[in-house]
């Protein structure tokens, strides 16, 4: 079905700052809310079908192939991405002279690729000759590859792969994809050859010398409608400056079902009860934490009797607002550490519930089920609303994530919107003053 898009962009300021030598940092767009129709009825429903779309993408479901995906859409009658999204983006600067393309930033995927608007330039752009596609749950690419000067955070690398898409489906919102996933993921996306691999975007500049790391850590800053902050992007470094607390660091599972992605071995409790072990992938171009139905069951009935409910209309968990403080700590225990999801951490923030279709005075989960069993090829999805309570950090060569706490880690929204008002102007000063 089509619905009509009002596009809600939730942005204070927008700075870009160079941080240290060979490492540099650049603002991540706040993240826009694309809500279907006038009142947003809907969307919650397409977030929660598009993140379960991907999560069985990547768990080897099989999907259409992506010529195929248009037509499957139709035939569905769903076209979710469309309707509703939360992302993050980066501008980025494409050929020369450079155009500027704004970007998904997705730790998911490996293939970069602009929607429309490129054109070739004569000093940098080269036609592979080859064709790309790739399929993301209910959306897809497909076009021809050029390599060209790719240009993120004051970084180019040059001869870069960066296909333009002569169809697709599900991103009409973005200008594009800016893949930060391993290249394995890239694997089998070539007509002329699959075993081909396309290095990404930092283990490029990592080998033409730009960066002395083939590291990049992210930064989301929590944002609901009434507080928005941009996050940020570090390229060649962990970024040191914006994480608080002990970091902690965890190498990829060796697991052949996730070792493709950010994936990773992990653990879930709830409070002091322990719902199972699995594997996990790091994600964000997923909006919310997807679970097998056997540990969204346990997880769903501890905290049933504290108030929550399923909510037939959008398929989430939804609660009273009130009830949610009274709610344990979700933690994810990666190794011998853990990373905590406060209550209030587990639900969009009422204004974004509301906003998105849900009942005044209720809140809406961000952990729900991803209709696949336990011990299937991926068992969870951490997607963007649980990496935004952290700062982490993506190592291609040693292969490990690294994690951190942040100011904002353990703030209720209700806090949080107080801390961002009060700091921001302190923050953008300090940043400049830091960094010029």
């Amino acid at each position: 079905m089509a619905f009509r898009s009002l596009l809600l962009l939730l942005s204070l300021f927008c700075i870009s700052l160079s941080v240290l030598a060979k490492s540099h940092s650049i603002s991540i767009n706040a993240p826009a809310i694309l809500v279907s129709g006038q009142d947003g009825k809907g969307a919650l429903q397409a977030i929660l079908q598009r993140d379960r779309a991907r999560f069985n993408r990547a768990s080897g479901k099989k999907r259409p192939a992506a010529h195929q995906m248009k037509s499957a859409a139709v035939q569905a009658g769903a076209d979710p991405i469309k309707n509703t999204m939360f992302y993050y983006t980066a501008d980025v600067y494409v050929g020369a002279p450079a155009k500027k393309f704004t970007l998904l930033i997705d730790t998911g995927s490996g293939n970069s690729w602009i929607r429309k608007g490129y054109k070739a330039s004569a000093t940098t752009s080269k036609r592979t000759g080859d064709k790309i596609s790739a399929t993301y749950g209910l959306g897809y690419f497909e076009g021809s590859e050029y390599t060209d000067s790719v240009k993120l955070a004051g970084l180019t690398a040059k001869k870069y792969s960066i296909s333009l898409a002569t169809e697709s489906e599900g991103f009409n919102d973005v200008g594009g994809i800016l893949a930060m996933g391993p290249k394995a993921l890239t694997q089998g996306n070539s007509d002329s050859d699959p075993k081909k691999q396309i290095p990404s975007f930092v283990e490029t500049l990592f080998s033409q010398g730009a960066i002395s790391r083939p590291v990049f850590s992210i930064y989301f800053q929590p944002t609901s409608l009434v507080t928005s902050q941009n996050g940020f992007i570090t390229i060649g470094s962990t970024d040191s400056i914006r994480g608080v607390g002990t970091s902690f660091s965890v190498p990829k599972s060796k697991n052949k079902k996730v070792s493709r992605y950010w994936g990773l071995d992990v653990s879930l409790l709830y409070g002091n009860k322990v719902l199972g072990s699995g594997t996990a992938i790091s994600d964000t171009g997923t909006t919310m934490m997807m679970m097998a139905t056997q540990l969204y069951n346990r997880y769903f009935n501890i905290i049933a009797p504290l108030g929550a409910k399923y909510d037939d209309g959008t398929g989430l968990i939804a609660i009273r607002s009130q009830d949610v403080a009274k709610l344990p700590t979700f933690y994810l225990r990666l190794g011998s550490n853990k990373l905590a999801l406060i209550g209030d951490a587990q639900f969009f923030p009422e204004t974004d519930s509301v906003a998105l279709g849900g009942r005044r005075g209720y809140r809406y989960g961000i952990i729900s089920d991803s209709m696949s069993d336990l011990g299937d090829d991926v068992d969870v999805m951490i997607g963007a609303k649980v990496l935004e309570r952290f700062l982490t950090s993506y190592d291609y060569k040693n292969g490990k994530m690294t994690f951190q706490p942040t100011k904002y880690t353990s703030q209720t929204y209700a806090q949080m919107g107080k801390l961002m008002r009060r700091s921001v102007n302190a923050t953008v000063a300090s940043d400049f003053d830091d960094d010029f």
